[in-house]
C-alpha cells in the first residue's frame, strides 16, 4: 500500500500528450489547485511530508542492505539524506541549489556542494562549503555535420530557432510562445521553432489559435543519446528561466554550447558566469520579450554572429566537463571518508 499511493510513478495527463515522474498526489494537486500560492504552499507541504516520508524510508532501506560508506544527497532530497545518515551513522555530502536549504542537512553534512557560495543564506556553514560547476559530456555534444539534411530535410533554408527540455512555467515557455508569433508577423515561415520535450496541450491550444503551426515541430521526447543530433540541427538555442526559480547550473545552456550553438538566456548567477554578452553568447532580462525578440533578431540576420559566436561557445563549455567533475567529486569523497574511519 505504502509503494503503491506514495512511489513516484510515470503518470500521464493531458490527454496522454505529456508525463512527469512525479509522486500520485502531487499530481493530482497540479491539476486541481488552481491558485499559485495555494498550489505553492500545497507543494512545499506534500514534499516535506509525504514525499520526505517515501524517500527517506526507501534510501534507510537501501543503506542499509548495501551497508553504504557515505550519502551524497541532492538538492531536491528535501533533507531525506541527512536523516538517514543520522540513523545509520554514516557521513554526509549535501548539495545546495537554490533558496531551499534544509537546516538538517547544512547542520549534519561534512562538506555542502554550490554552485556559487554566496547562494547560502546561513554564514556559518560557508566553511564547508566548495563550489562546483556542473558539466558537460564534451565528446557526446559537439557539432554533427548533416545532421539537418538527414532529421529535417525540408527545413533546409530556414534559421531554426531551438529548445530543449521540460515544459514547465519556470521555463518561460510562454515567452517563446509569444516570441514566435512576433517573429512570425515579421518572417513568416522563414523562421521555425525545434522544440524537444514532453510538450502540453496548452502549448498545442496556443499554437492553434494563433495559426502558428506551420512554423513548429515539437519531437516529444527522444533518447538522450540522440540529441546532440537534434541541437546541430538548429541556428540559434534558447533558454529561458526564472531566476527565482534556477536549480543549479545551467546544464541545457552547456549542452547548446558544446554543439557550437549561439544561445540565448536568462540573466542568472550561473549563466553570467560562463557567458559574456555579446561575445560567446547572449543574456537577457527575465521576462523581457522585447530584449529577447531583439537579440533573436540580431542573430537571425547576421550568420557570421551566429558562426563565430557559436564557436566560441563551443570554446568556453570546454572548461566544464563532467571528467573534470566527477575527479573533483571523488576528491572530496575519499577526504571525508578518511576523516571519518
Amino acid at each position: 500500500v505504502w509503494r503503491g499511493v506514495f512511489k513516484p510513478v510515470f503518470t500521464d495527463y493531458t490527454n496522454g500528450i505529456s508525463g512527469k515522474t512525479r509522486g500520485i498526489g502531487y499530481s493530482i494537486m497540479e491539476r486541481v489547485i488552481e491558485n499559485e500560492k495555494l498550489k505553492l504552499f500545497a507543494e512545499k507541504l506534500y514534499f516535506n511530508t509525504i514525499y520526505l516520508a517515501y524517500v527517506s524510508s526507501m534510501a534507510l532501506h537501501l543503506a542499509r542492505v548495501h551497508e553504504i560508506d557515505i550519502i551524497l544527497e541532492r538538492g531536491d532530497s528535501y533533507g531525506a539524506g541527512a536523516i538517514v545518515s543520522m540513523l545509520v551513522n554514516k557521513p554526509l555530502i549535501t548539495e545546495i541549489r537554490d533558496k531551499y536549504q534544509p537546516y538538517i542537512s547544512l547542520t549534519r553534512a561534512s562538506v555542502i556542494v554550490t554552485y556559487d557560495k554566496s547562494i547560502l543564506r546561513n554564514s556559518l556553514f560557508k566553511s564547508k562549503a566548495i563550489t562546483m560547476y556542473g558539466g558537460v559530456d564534451i565528446t557526446k555534444f559537439r557539432p554533427i555535420s548533416n545532421s539537418r539534411n538527414r532529421l529535417f530535410p525540408s527545413l533546409r533554408e530556414k534559421v531554426i530557432i531551438g529548445y530543449s527540455g521540460s515544459f514547465m512555467k519556470s521555463h518561460r515557455i510562454n515567452d517563446i510562445l509569444l516570441l514566435a508569433k512576433k517573429l512570425y508577423r515579421r518572417y513568416g515561415n522563414r523562421i521555425h521553432f525545434l522544440m524537444i520535450g514532453p510538450y502540453d496541450a496548452r502549448t498545442l491550444e496556443f499554437i492553434k489559435h494563433f495559426n502558428l503551426a506551420e512554423i513548429f515541430t515539437f519531437t516529444g521526447i527522444i533518447e538522450h543519446e540522440n540529441l546532440p543530433a537534434y541541437l546541430s540541427s538548429m541556428d540559434i538555442g534558447i533558454a529561458l528561466y526564472d531566476p527565482e526559480r534556477v536549480a543549479g547550473p545551467p546544464y541545457k545552456v552547456y549542452e547548446y554550447m558544446a554543439c557550437g550553438l549561439p544561445v540565448i538566456t536568462t540573466r542568472t548567477l550561473y549563466s553570467e558566469r560562463i557567458i559574456q554578452d555579446g561575445v560567446n553568447g547572449l543574456l537577457i532580462k527575465s521576462s523581457d520579450i522585447e530584449e529577447l525578440y531583439s537579440k533573436v533578431i540580431r542573430l537571425i540576420e547576421n550568420s557570421d554572429l551566429r558562426d563565430s559566436m557559436g564557436k566560441l561557445a563551443r570554446k568556453t563549455v570546454l572548461k566544464y566537463t563532467w571528467e573534470k567533475e566527477a575527479k573533483n567529486l571523488l576528491s572530496v569523497i575519499k577526504k571525508v571518508c578518511e576523516m571519518n574511519k
